[in-house]
């Protein structure tokens, strides 16, 4: 999935002889080496394997410090009692790596439960390793054995640290924000589900799930346990390795389901299993795979917690029309990091960051994250940061704005360009969650949190589709640093985004004129709404509704777009009624026309509203403009 980096990779004389004269084959053995460096050493520098093979090494580190990256992208770090286990995923020729290892730590502390636990025939694990992609196969139904349980613990084992000591592990990475760590490794105890981690002993700070982004300046982190629901409340199932629930008939408000029957993993809720009206918080356990339709159905369920081990679901698995709090934590590696999805969760960090400044929003699909400089937007309206939150124009604006939305202060102000190929989603039409908003949250499922889920629908519907892409990918690292890889997946030395998110990378003009790549689009009103005017309403309700409610400023602007890349009937008298239109409509301040919107292609970059370096310059200065007409 990623390609090397060879500003990083260093190869011996030797090999780089070889590869010059002929090729590798697949029976013939490959040295893979790793440099040493300051604060670790590596105890079997070098390792000799067949082509394709993954090569294992083990690592010993210095007191503070941790490995946090590797210049081979395919890698998986795993952090032991014994030190740091780098894995390189099937390696194809001789190369020797470089570490990034770092002193950033954090003391992460078991913050042991009261030990009045309920009773439970929940065995003690240390389960030190995490889920596998691989293992988590697809099955229809909890018997097969593809929804086994990979490493069944044994209920003989004891707490993973006996002395119940706080473990260090690192904080560090290329994110602005730390990533919280996956807790299930450490500390698993008696009749208690770990759901999460908290910024203070007492459990008063923050709740932070596994796999949430958090500053790093927070010293320690403390386990969050909830007990179990007493197991007498529950009917179960059981097949040969595993169980499921198939009944419930208790009365609590606050429900937390076992994580073992009988010392056989819970796998699998069954249809009708948990109904109840009384439920208002509902936590799943770690290892639950499967949700049958109509398996859990609580009217008055407000908050749920859960993990991503829970692949085969849909919509109709929960009937719970109240739900508002969605609490998901990632137990499993993630398959978007790195990709531009997870730009989204870097902007967010900046975002983060300057949320107690004004602000400037620029917002939108791919159209803003290549269509701006925000440093000389800044530049001009000193008492404003900038914060280019663009991404992809496919899925709707209001899930995204539902987030942007927590982070934002009285006087900050959004421009909104939304784009005319995608009407449905950037005009608020579309309310459903789409699966692919997952992709930009994997890097941090604690965003989730920040949304209402009764604003929205199809939730389950949309994870259960994201579960079902992810399913079998390569499991990467939260290490890997999105701003390093372009749309294409090709990485790079240095960052292409800034701080403020915006493209970078340096895109030439188009030498040609006329279409590139996008079809032809219609510029009248017509063709665009229709012949009511739902469309255009419906996006300035939403604007007065969010401007009430958060006391920003939204101003309305043009996406860019190739002139050659619209249908012969979009002349200049078309495109002025549709300005018009929309100007009579929308009850917010515009900036500049839909003229200034239309480009000669060679300021465009090989899609028709993505603009080249030129072209974002020039329209970055048209919106300084703007914008000092009404700030």
């Amino acid at each position: 999935m990623r390609r090397l980096c060879i500003a990083n990779i260093i190869l011996p004389a030797v090999f780089c002889a070889a590869c010059a004269s002929v090729p590798y084959s697949k029976s013939k053995t490959i040295n893979v080496g790793v440099e040493e460096g300051e604060g670790y050493e590596v105890r079997n520098p070098f390792v000799e394997i067949l082509p394709g093979e993954n090569a294992v090494f083990r690592i010993d580190l210095e007191e503070d410090y941790a490995v946090t990256g590797c210049s081979y992208s395919r890698n998986r770090i795993e952090t032991t009692k014994e030190g740091c286990k780098l894995t390189l995923l099937a390696v194809r020729y001789p190369i020797i790596v470089s570490l990034r290892v770092s002193d950033s730590s954090i003391y992460i502390d078991p913050n042991i439960p009261s030990s009045s636990s309920p009773l439970s025939s929940e065995p003690v694990s240390p389960s030190t390793s995490e889920p596998s992609p691989s293992s988590d196969t697809s099955s229809s139904s909890w018997l097969e054995p593809e929804g086994e349980i990979v490493e069944e613990p044994s209920p003989d084992e004891v707490p993973f640290d006996k002395k119940n000591t706080s473990i260090k592990v690192s904080k560090a990475g290329p994110h602005l924000r730390a990533h919280a760590p996956n807790g299930l490794k450490y500390f698993n105890y008696r009749g208690y589900i770990q759901t999460g981690w908290n910024t203070k002993a007492d459990l008063s700070g923050d709740f932070i799930g596994f796999g949430w982004r958090y500053d790093k300046s927070v010293p320690a982190l403390y386990g969050q346990f909830v007990p179990v629901t007493n197991p007498s409340l529950f009917d179960f199932e059981e097949s040969k390795k595993n169980c499921r629930i198939v009944g419930y008939h208790g009365q609590e408000a606050s429900l937390v389901l076992p994580r073992y029957h009988n010392h056989k993993p819970v796998i699998s809720i069954a249809e009708g299993a948990i109904v109840s009206d009384e439920v208002v918080s509902l936590v799943l356990p770690p290892n639950l795979r499967e949700v049958r339709a109509g398996g859990i159905v609580c009217p008055n369920l407000k908050q749920l917690t859960f993990y991503d081990n829970l692949r085969v679901l849909s919509g109709k698995s929960f009937q719970c029309p109240s739900l508002e709090n969605v609490r998901l934590n990632a137990v499993r590696t993630p398959c978007y990091s790195g990709t531009f999805w997870d730009t989204f969760q870097d902007k967010i960090d900046y975002l983060a960051k300057i949320q107690d400044k004004k602000k400037i929003v620029l917002f939108s699909g791919s159209s803003t994250r290549y269509g701006y400089f925000s440093p000389q937007i800044r530049d001009a309206f000193p008492d404003y940061e900038v914060v280019n939150m663009g991404v992809f124009a496919y899925f709707g604006i209001f899930q995204q704005l539902e987030i942007i939305g927590t982070y934002l202060k009285e006087g900050d102000i959004i421009v909104h360009a939304p784009e005319f190929d995608a009407i449905e989603e950037q005009f608020c039409l579309k309310r459903e969650f789409d699966h692919r908003f997952f992709f930009c949250l994997e890097g941090g499922f604690g965003e989730l949190a920040r949304m209402k889920l009764t604003r929205l629908s199809s939730f389950f519907d949309a994870f259960a589709k994201f579960q079902q892409l992810r399913h079998g990918c390569i499991g990467l690292s939260y290490d890997y640093f999105a701003y390093q890889y372009d749309d294409e997946d090709n990485y790079y030395e240095e960052p292409i985004y800034n701080e403020h998110g915006d493209m970078t990378l340096y895109r030439p003009n188009t030498d040609f004129i006329g279409q590139i790549s996008q079809p032809l689009l219609d510029y009248s009103r017509e063709a665009l709404f229709g012949e009511t005017d739902d469309v255009v309403t419906t996006l300035d309700a939403f604007y007065q509704e969010y401007q009430n409610e958060h006391g920003v400023r939204i101003f309305f602007t043009y996406a860019p777009k190739n002139v050659k890349c619209l249908t012969p009937n979009s002349d200049f008298s078309v495109r002025f009624e549709l300005d018009s239109y929309l100007r009579e409509h929308l009850n917010v301040p515009f900036l500049g026309g839909i003229e200034d919107s239309m480009f000669e292609t060679r300021y465009l970059y090989r899609i028709d509203n993505h603009l080249s370096t030129e072209g974002a310059e020039l329209r970055t200065t048209y919106l300084n403009y703007w914008l000092s007409q009404v700030i």
